[in-house]
């Protein structure tokens, strides 16, 4: 049976100035582009179009400010995606998520610009009781 899942998709930052967002002159590594796309829009692309995602939660200490950027502004917009302010910790920001959302759910980073449908599919069959 095919249960519809919330991604959890974590876009936080540690304190301070990120090194590698500064070496790319963004503010947040998430927003560094690769094959000319800011690693947070082609993770989130990828949620958003499996079938098993019915939603998608991005996890950040400001995430609307993450989707004020040129190449994030559509997730603002888009009907599978939420916002949820998260705290400075992975583990307390896993935390808030299950708080908010219950389960099932998928939890990826946003720098996971390698992912997949099919890696998707993989863990989620895996996954299932």
């Amino acid at each position: 049976m095919s249960v519809p899942v919330t991604a959890l998709l974590l876009a936080g930052r540690r304190p301070g100035v990120d090194p590698l967002g500064a070496a790319y002159g963004v503010a947040d590594k998430v927003l560094i582009p690769i094959a000319g796309e800011a690693m947070l829009s082609r993770v989130a692309k990828t949620l958003v179009t499996h079938p098993r995602i019915a939603k998608v939660v991005v996890v950040a200490q400001d995430a609307a400010a993450l989707m004020q950027d040129a190449q994030t502004s559509w997730m603002a917009t888009h009907p599978k995606i939420a916002k949820l302010a998260g705290p400075a910790s992975v583990s307390a920001a896993v935390q808030e998520g299950i708080a908010s959302e219950g389960g099932p759910l998928f939890v990826t980073t946003a720098d996971n610009v390698l992912m997949s449908h099919a890696m998707i599919d993989h863990f989620l069959e895996a996954a299932a009781p």
